[in-house]
């Protein structure tokens, strides 16, 4: 699965390229638990994951309605989900009514439950994308990738240096 990454900044700092490949990876654990747990309808969502740069900033923007899918949050009792994404949802899946039921009348029982009892997530009756454990694992694994790469570029710059002085010196 593809992640977009946009730059709007000219050629990448070393930090900028750390925490792009840190966020490109965030990203890829997301969209393979979103698959692994069931969060596809149509793929719209998977394809909604960019990784933006700025100067000495990263971000990672998903479609907004993936919020609701993650652990310990989901959608909680309150105000209705939209009736028109559950009918979208319904032809995605490709669920139809049954007897005399419509789609938007199965959608507005949907939502109307959702917005009393809230989503599976939120209700603990379904797993959800577990980005902390993501962020966490993503985040040790990165830092030590940096970490190898910031020691090697100061032993390189050490031995440059130590070869200065050494010529330097005859």
């Amino acid at each position: 699965m593809a992640v977009k990454v946009t730059r709007s900044v000219g050629r990448p700092t070393k930090v900028e390229e750390g925490l792009t490949d840190w966020a490109v990876r965030v990203a890829e654990e997301m969209q393979a638990e979103q698959v692994a747990k069931h969060f596809v309808a149509s793929g719209r969502s998977l394809k909604s994951y960019e990784v933006v740069i700025t100067k000495n900033t990263v971000e990672l923007f998903w479609a907004s309605y993936l919020h609701f899918s993650l652990e310990g949050i989901g959608r909680q009792p309150g105000k209705q989900p939209p009736l028109n994404a559950i009918v979208q949802w319904l032809i995605d899946k490709k669920i139809k009514p049954e007897g005399k039921t419509t789609l938007r009348g199965l959608a507005y029982i949907i939502a109307r439950k959702m917005g009393e009892e809230g989503n599976l997530v939120f209700r603990g009756a379904r797993s959800g994308i577990d980005l902390d454990d993501i962020l966490e694992n993503s985040f040790d694994d990165i830092k030590n990738e940096m970490a190898l790469e910031v020691s090697q570029e100061a032993a390189l710059q050490m031995s440059f240096k130590e070869k200065q002085l050494t010529k330097a010196k005859k």
